[in-house]
């Protein structure tokens, strides 16, 4: 019996909870594979939050059936889309866990994902980890996976979206440092989360090695199989939209966390802020070394809308 052990002993029995949160919509097709692999994790204890955000397709019954068995609570909101459905469940998250895990409906997650995440988390201070993504089509065949390493600062952050929502976990001191400002432009939680937590200087891990199954489908709101056509002919849509969700990101930051911001990272906000409308503060943004990525095409992109004054 457990309780008869010394309590340091016992302590160190406990394994630590994660509250592993999921959006759902429409999730009949995979919505029973994913929640297998997650409640399978190894070295943690889990606790699955679903918010279903207005499906059509039973999953709501599903999700009604699992939470009787105790594998989930879930809860039935309006369709806020999926980075408000997400930053609703990241409000709306157990105040006593120690770790919180984003979760597609889709994917297949590897049984060390959570463990190898906390493994690498600090308790005292903010923290983030993500890591790489491995595509896989409908039938779980391995696709052909990006490859590039991060240079993970705060420059990298404002300039290219980095880190997949379904690879990150968050200790609880990030989570209330996230919760103390809700940006009016969102396009994506994960991109949001990532700024921020670069922003103000969290610990930020990047995991070389993916311990995911990154579902690549008809239905993904934005697939890793989008093609480099697509994808530039979705930015020159944002563009005319005037969408330029960079910029807007970080006037985000600026209202919300500047006061907390290490003081270099003011001077990168607010030239990368100034840029938006000086010419010669654009010249300074191409020309400093602290707005690069370790991605060559990344790099080309950002060139091109700096000088279109599109980003």
């Amino acid at each position: 019996d457990i309780s008869d052990l010394p309590i340091v002993l016992r302590m160190s029995q406990q394994m630590p909870r994660v509250e592993v949160l999921m959006s759902t919509y429409n999730a009949m097709k995979f919505g029973t594979e994913q929640l297998k692999s997650i409640l399978n994790q190894e070295g943690v204890e889990v606790q699955l939050r679903v918010r279903d955000d207005g499906s059509t397709d039973g999953t709501q019954t599903w999700l009604e059936s699992e939470a009787a068995k105790g594998h989930l609570v879930w809860d039935q909101g309006e369709n806020l889309k999926p980075a408000r459905s997400f930053m609703e469940l990241l409000a709306n998250a157990d105040e006593g866990v120690a770790y919180y895990a984003f979760a597609d409906q889709d994917d297949i997650w590897l049984a060390d994902k959570l463990q190898t995440a906390v493994a690498q988390l600090d308790d005292n201070g903010p923290a983030l980890y993500f890591s790489r993504t491995q595509p896989v089509d409908e039938r779980l065949e391995l696709l052909p996976a990006s490859c590039f390493t991060p240079r993970l600062t705060f420059g990298e952050a404002l300039m290219c979206h980095l880190a997949t929502g379904h690879t990150m976990v968050m200790n609880a001191a990030l989570r209330r440092l996230i919760l103390q400002y809700r940006p009016d432009f969102l396009p994506m939680h994960d991109m949001w989360i990532y700024l921020v937590a670069q922003a103000v200087g969290a610990k930020v891990y990047y995991d070389a090695t993916s311990h995911v199954h990154y579902r690549q489908h008809a239905d993904n709101v934005l697939g890793a199989r989008e093609s480099n056509f697509a994808r530039w002919r979705r930015r020159w849509a944002e563009w005319r939209e005037g969408r330029q969700e960079f910029s807007r990101l970080a006037d985000e930051v600026r209202k919300g966390y500047f006061e907390r911001m290490p003081e270099n990272n003011r001077r990168l906000l607010t030239l990368f802020l100034e840029a938006k409308h000086s010419c010669s503060a654009r010249l300074r943004l191409l020309c400093s070394p602290a707005f690069h990525s370790g991605n060559r095409g990344r790099n080309l992109r950002f060139l091109l809308t700096v000088l279109s004054n599109t980003y």
